[in-house]
């Protein structure tokens, strides 16, 4: 018999800190999708990775800083690093054209 819905929750937000593998995130997608950060840790290269005032693992309880958009506030698609690039280029998302003003901090980020 597998975990109730009460169990679920709890290894989605850390509670519990092992977990079936089937509920392990393994894709930046797949990340945000189950309400993770949408980067890896350094350490141990989980995606299960909350943000606090810092981002930090729960798997190895790794404490680290990064920055990135999760996601475009129209569309919601995920905005990678990668993608931030054509929104310098052309303030508008490459998904559903919508204008997009990114902070200075997040340009210097996406020309690094």
């Amino acid at each position: 018999m597998g975990p109730d819905s009460k169990q679920i929750g709890f290894i989605q937000n850390g509670t519990v800190p092992k977990y079936l593998s089937i509920f392990k995130p393994y894709s930046r997608d797949t990340a945000i999708f189950q309400g993770y950060y949408g980067l890896s840790c350094p350490s141990c290269k989980s995606w299960r990775i909350e943000q606090k005032s810092n981002l930090h693992c729960i798997d190895c309880d790794c404490t680290f800083q990064e920055k990135t958009i999760s996601k475009c506030s129209h569309c919601q698609i995920p905005m990678y690093k990668e993608k931030l690039l054509h929104i310098v280029k052309t303030a508008r998302c490459e998904n559903c054209n919508t204008e997009i003003d990114l902070p200075e901090e997040i340009v210097d980020y996406a020309r690094s």
